[in-house]
């Protein structure tokens, strides 16, 4: 692998370093800061043992807000040197240089105890007892907790609404009903195009089973297309596609995708053009949004992605949650798949005692992955935060609870819940910027 370079404005020294231990690689990093140069031979996300003057020369430097970083991935052989965590160097610059807001202060009989260099005792980190649960939980009643959501807090859902104007209805129920329910949309059929409410809705899908039906009203068609394009609504079209020239004029209309349409309600093409039909929503309903790879400049997002590129799956969840241990002292990652939302591993709380999945469209979760932004606060009473509650083990979530998303590619795979045991949460910035380039990890896990 190539040399990463990058900016140290946009990930300072000790986000650096803590990325770094959490997901754990080999080679050499080199820091040029204002205050001066470190360079630390890196095995495993552990660094051999700067010597007392280098600690004073580190301290400085990873309390630098400037400069730039050069890490280069290869194979280090550190022989019988001592190692030590980038965490806990971080620590111990702070011990030496208090102002560099690297870690917490430690005594000052620590202090010169370090300095007689007896470094591994005070500063090893502590890192969380993580479990990680199997890839494939059981089947559990997904559907029934909708439901039971639909019935006692539907306030509390976020359900995308595809609107559906055909004038047959009937293969809009059954099969394809059901799969966009288990996915957290509703469908609503609508008998015309005139009463289309098209500012209630998140997808639009015009069914014409044959081309008569659009016969001498094609102009009409094409007008509902392009008000709903003025609306900011994508639109699916379902109909006879031999006609090119028609169906030239309706993506100029503004349609966003077209789908030939089935030859009935039933049977396996009905079925395959369903599971297509839902792959085309769930890009439109998932749409990347401008500046959902947050903040992070180009040479940032490279560096992450190196560093978590064929990661192996528990070690991959491990890092993720080691990271946030780093801001939380309980977190949890949850998978967001099709049609569920999965918990897949975590520390601090009592996993594998509740839930082991909650349906799409729970709005305290929904909300994150359809917005891409975190949350720093939860009503601990409200249905959705209950139920993220018991997915938990908790008879009851804190108000300082947050919930990160995780990204991966402009879309939404996971999600960090965590907090600090009821008390206040830190700065979160710096984890929810990471989090936005690390959901690779979520996916390989």
């Amino acid at each position: 692998m190539r040399t990463l370079t990058g900016s140290l404005e946009h990930l300072e020294p000790a986000a650096l370093l803590r990325l770094l231990s959490a997901i754990r690689p080999s080679g050499l990093l080199e820091l040029r800061t204002t205050a001066g140069a470190l360079r630390l031979e890196v095995v495993e996300g552990r660094a051999v043992r700067p010597s007392t003057s280098d600690l004073q020369r580190a301290a400085a430097v990873l309390g630098c807000h400037g400069g730039e970083f050069r890490f280069e991935p290869r194979e280090v052989h550190p022989g019988d040197r001592d190692m030590l965590d980038l965490t806990a160097l971080l620590e111990v610059a702070h011990v030496i240089d208090p102002t560099s807001g690297s870690g917490p202060v430690i005594a000052d009989i620590e202090i010169e105890r370090l300095l007689a260099g007896e470094i591994f005792e005070l500063s090893r980190p502590d890192i969380p007892a993580i479990h990680v649960l199997p890839q494939a939980p059981p089947e559990n009643p997904i559907d029934e907790l909708l439901e039971e959501l639909e019935r006692t807090a539907p306030d509390e859902l976020l359900l995308a609404n595809v609107g559906v104007v055909a004038s047959d209805p009937r293969i809009w129920s059954g099969p394809i009903g059901s799969a966009f329910r288990r996915r957290g949309w509703r469908i609503r059929v609508i008998g015309s195009a005139e009463e289309l409410p098209v500012a209630d809705l998140d997808v639009v899908v015009i069914h014409h089973h044959l081309a008569v039906s659009r016969a001498g009203r094609e102009e009409e068609w094409l007008d509902l297309v392009r008000r709903v394009a003025a609306a900011g609504r994508p639109l699916v079209w379902v109909g006879p596609t031999a006609d090119a020239a028609w169906v030239y004029r309706i993506v100029d209309a503004g349609a966003a995708f077209i789908l030939p349409s089935p030859p009935g309600s039933t049977g396996e093409p009905a079925q395959r053009f369903a599971a297509s039909l839902c792959r085309v929503v769930d890009r439109l309903v998932s749409a990347p949004r401008p500046g959902s790879d947050g903040e992070l400049p180009a040479s940032v997002v490279e560096l992450v992605d190196t560093l978590v590129h064929g990661a192996d799956a528990d070690r991959s969840l491990g890092s993720l949650l080691q990271l946030a241990s780093g801001t939380v002292t309980r977190g949890a990652v949850i998978l967001v798949d099709e049609t569920a939302f999965r918990l897949r591993a975590g520390f601090g709380y009592p996993l594998g005692t509740g839930v082991p999945a909650l349906p799409r469209g729970v709005g305290v979760l929904e909300r994150i992955v359809r917005s891409g932004a975190a949350t720093e606060a939860l009503d601990p009473d409200s249905g959705g935060a209950v139920q993220l509650a018991r997915m938990l083990g908790l008879e009851r979530l804190g108000p300082e609870t947050c919930v990160i998303p995780l990204g991966s590619g402009g879309s939404i795979v996971g999600l960090i819940v965590g907090d600090r045991e009821g008390r206040e949460l830190p700065d979160l910035r710096e984890l929810v910027a990471l989090a936005r380039r690390l959901g690779g990890l979520v996916v390989a896990g």
